[in-house]
């Protein structure tokens, strides 16, 4: 990179998109997620592998695939009042990103996530100008 100042993170449309922006961070020496945090979109198979270790966004939802095929058949079956959904993305935490200790505080006060507290020590290799 040629600038003074590059980017902290990066939030990609796809996790393939992600692998190859570690990639490319990687090549260019710099360290995930100490220098730079990358997250990905999908929550592909892929993500859970230890060398790629990739945080992401899932919106798949426990009745993903269901939901839309009772909706289908209740249209089959004649009803035809319009029926909208809201999927309510998480994003699953792995090794590319690191969130500091303060933010950690307030998302546990907005979400009530009750496994926020493996993440409550903050960790050595985070430049401290993210802590």
């Amino acid at each position: 990179m040629s600038t003074n100042d590059p980017p902290r993170s990066g939030l990609c449309w796809t996790d393939f998109v992600a692998f190859e922006v570690l990639s490319v961070a990687r090549e260019l020496g710099l360290h995930v997620p100490g220098d730079v945090a990358i997250m990905g979109h999908d929550n592909t198979a892929f993500c859970d592998l230890s060398i790629a270790s990739m945080t992401s966004f899932d919106q798949s939802g426990p009745n993903f695939a269901q939901t839309p095929a009772r909706l289908l058949i209740e249209r089959i079956e004649g009803r035809t009042k319009s029926v909208f959904v809201t999927v309510a993305p998480k994003v699953v935490a792995r090794g590319s990103t690191r969130m500091p200790r303060v933010e950690i505080a307030a998302q546990s006060k907005i979400t009530g996530t009750e496994d926020i507290e493996r993440f409550t020590k903050p960790r050595d290799n985070i430049p401290s100008r993210v802590r």
